[in-house]
């Protein structure tokens, strides 16, 4: 569930605590159906995307060696 403030518009993924709104202290909140909360996909690293480059420019290499020269 999805929780949004009426009279700010703050929005949380989580239940707001006491049932009031963290940033203005209104108790005016509704929550917001979400069908399918997706969890927060990690970040790459560094490694990941120097490897990912390297893949791709030796798959391109192979190519233009193959097919183009």
């Amino acid at each position: 569930m999805a929780w949004q403030c009426l009279d700010c518009s703050n929005r949380s993924s989580r239940q707001f605590p006491g049932g009031k709104c963290p940033a203005c202290g209104s108790f005016n909140i509704k929550s917001r159906g979400m069908r399918y909360a997706e969890p927060e996909k990690p970040r790459k690293t560094l490694l990941e995307i120097v490897m990912m480059v390297a893949l791709w420019a030796l798959l391109l290499y192979g190519f233009w060696d193959k097919v183009i020269a």
